[in-house]
This record gives structure tokens, sequence and C-alpha cells, in this order.
């Protein structure tokens, strides 16, 4: 079962922003559209490694990500 005290994950269901929760002094950051795209690239690129290092993979997925937002802006 969920935690009512949790926010849900990847922005389900949200209407506007929320604050941190900060109980125990934990942060959880809210994740960007960015972010999920990035995530998906990331799992693409670990599947058949094309790129070599771990710092540059997730460069690689942000890059990924940055095209696939700017893809949406065409019409």
């Amino acid at each position: 079962m969920s935690d009512p005290t949790q926010p849900p994950p990847f922005n389900v269901g949200r209407t506007g922003p929320v604050r941190p929760f900060t109980e125990h002094r934990v942060i959880i950051e809210q994740v960007t559209l960015r972010d999920q795209f990035a995530m998906a690239a990331l799992t693409g690129l670990l599947a058949n490694p094309v790129c070599i290092g771990w710092s540059q993979c997730a460069k690689d997925a942000y890059e990924m990500a940055d095209k696939m937002l700017a893809e949406r802006e065409v019409k």
C-alpha cells in the first residue's frame, strides 16, 4: 500500500508545485520531463553500451533528452 505522506513518483497526478518533503532531513527533488527522458535514454544506452564510462553515458542520456525536448517543440 502506498504511503500518503510521500509525494507521488514522477509527477503523477500533480497539478502544481510540491514543497520538498524534509522529514529526517531528506529532500525529495521533483523529477522533470527532461529527467524522465534521460532515464529512458540511459536505459537504452546501458542495454547496448555505445558510450565509454558512466559519466559519458549520463552526458549522452541528457543530450538525448534535450534533443527529445527540442523535437517536441517542432510542429
